[in-house]
């Protein structure tokens, strides 16, 4: 298991991983499936990143507001699907030896 140390009220407290994760998804309420589909989808990315914003600011409370809508941004384009023009840039930059 991967432990985490945390400030709380100026106490460090010990924490699992996994309880920094689950503290950050978002509890909403189903949504109906029967809409429209690009709402349907509106709905589902907007889900995400919501989490994902959450995640960092339990990760990094003190983050300004428009480093965690970056990090955020970053986290879901990152899990999305690639193009193989991606997978090229990426190889072109670690033959030239520069880091992401």
């Amino acid at each position: 298991l991967d432990k985490k140390y945390r400030a709380n009220r100026g106490v460090i407290v010990q924490s699992e991983k996994a309880d920094v994760e689950n503290r950050a998804e978002e509890k909403f309420k189903d949504f109906d499936e029967d809409a429209d589909p690009a709402l349907v989808e509106f709905e589902r990315n907007r889900r995400e990143y919501i989490n994902a914003m959450k995640k960092i600011r339990l990760e990094n409370p003190d983050i300004s507001l428009i480093d965690l809508e970056t990090k955020a941004r970053e986290e879901i384009m990152a899990k999305g699907p690639k193009s193989r023009a991606y997978y090229r840039a990426q190889a072109t930059r670690k033959m030239a030896g520069k880091e992401d």
